[in-house]
């Protein structure tokens, strides 16, 4: 990952912008400097400068359910069950694709690209949905990636003004306040699973 991409900034700063972006309604801006902040605390957790897609993946596969839980709050199913078909995944238009694909597809292609690819989007409904060609992603996944790089233990010396907020589920509480806290993440999430 160059400076140029991530423009020299440190998570806390990528995390700031980020929402600063999504809150103003630019949610592809967004997406990509929450993208930006994962990839950055990717490369802090493996010790690589650029991690890639198997670093991307490995990371994704291990957290996922809590990643999931952040981003996605309103869909059970693992599964989008949606008529469509990304190119880069397979070509089998009957193929049901699971959230964590897309995700992962979304996020990878978005970082090479340095956009949000062709045929994405987002919305602020709490499910996928196809507008024409385009899949609709729920933007709680905008959020839901920052909460994730938030929560990471390497990132626990970053800091960010007290002005921005976290919501994981029903819990809200100041980003300052959740730097490389996974436990209290995983915490949460356990509490709206065992009830």
């Amino acid at each position: 990952m160059t400076d140029t991409e991530t423009g020299g900034l440190r998570v806390g700063a990528l995390v700031k912008e980020a929402a600063d972006l999504n809150e103003a309604g630019l949610s592809s801006q967004a997406f990509l400097k929450a993208c930006d902040a994962l990839r950055l605390t990717i490369a802090k957790a493996s010790g690589t400068d650029d991690p890639r897609l198997p670093e991307l993946r490995s990371v994704i596969d291990e957290h996922w359910e809590l990643i999931r839980f952040m981003s996605f709050p309103g869909i059970d199913s693992p599964y989008v069950d949606l008529p469509l078909v990304i190119r880069e995944i397979s070509l089998n238009p009957r193929r049901k694709y699971t959230s964590k694909e897309i995700v992962l597809h979304l996020v990878s292609q978005t970082l090479r690209l340095r956009h949000v690819p062709e045929g994405f989007g987002f919305t602020s409904s709490i499910h996928f949905e196809m507008k024409g060609d385009i899949l609709l992603v729920p933007v709680t996944l905008i959020s839901g990636l920052l909460a994730f790089s938030v929560v990471h233990p390497v990132n626990k010396s970053e800091e960010i003004p007290d002005k921005y907020w976290i919501s994981i589920s029903d819990f809200k509480m100041f980003i300052s306040e959740f730097w490389g806290r996974m436990d209290l993440a995983v915490r949460i999430r356990r509490f709206y699973v065992d009830r």
